[in-house]
């Protein structure tokens, strides 16, 4: 990933801004403004030293409603799918043509989903589901703030299978934007959202297919 000026000043600024944040977290974020704007990569760096030493320490609690978390077909294919399904479809244009066509498109998901950490620690943003149980496509997109088009894939984890899965959740802060530079980022941007270390395919419930 290619890291830009505007990239690791804005990681900066966002971590800096967010008062829910240690104010010697937010300090360290403020000094590192300057040395983004002349060696980048070394201030993303040092971001992501922050990320590792602070997120560690975020209290979590019980889920108290269900969560989603909804992916395009694209990401759906690239980091969801079983290596032994993936081989069968040179492209993810391919699969998504297979599953729009298919008579049973959620079980067809359910079946190709990879074993052991569904959705890592990093990209475990989740919406609580009552937002999107009956949402469309363009309220979805409108509402998670998507670049990437329809069709998506919505997996959906309950209340009681995340406690099975020992999973708890807590409040997304500025430093959960430092992994995937997510540059716009801004508290409550999306309402509700919620983050977690790395999510188990035990704590899914079931998937939907939104087209």
């Amino acid at each position: 990933m290619v890291t830009t000026t505007s990239d690791a000043d804005a990681l900066a600024r966002i971590v800096n801004s967010d008062p829910k944040l240690p104010s010697s977290v937010r300090q360290q974020a403020r000094q590192l403004r300057p040395l983004a704007s002349r060696n980048p990569e070394l201030a993303i760096k040092k971001l992501k030293e922050i990320h590792a030493c602070v997120t560690k320490n975020l209290p979590t609690k019980p889920a108290k409603v269900a969560f989603a978390r909804c992916v395009s077909i694209k990401t759906f294919y690239d980091h969801h799918l079983r290596p032994e399904r993936k081989k069968d479809y040179t492209h993810f244009g391919h699969y998504r043509d297979y599953i729009d066509s298919d008579q049973n498109p959620t079980s067809q998901l359910m079946n190709d989903l990879k074993l052991g950490i569904l959705i890592p620690a990093i990209h475990s943003w989740l919406v609580p589901y009552y937002r999107i149980r009956t949402s469309d496509v363009d309220e979805i997109k409108s509402l998670l703030a998507f670049h990437e088009l329809p069709p998506y894939v919505v997996m959906v984890f309950s209340v009681s299978s995340l406690k099975s899965a020992g999973v708890e959740v807590r409040e997304q802060r500025g430093i959960d934007a430092i992994p995937n530079r997510h540059t716009e980022w801004f508290p409550n941007n999306v309402p509700g959202e919620r983050i977690n270390s790395d999510i188990p395919r035990s704590a899914l419930t079931s998937i939907e297919w939104r087209s």
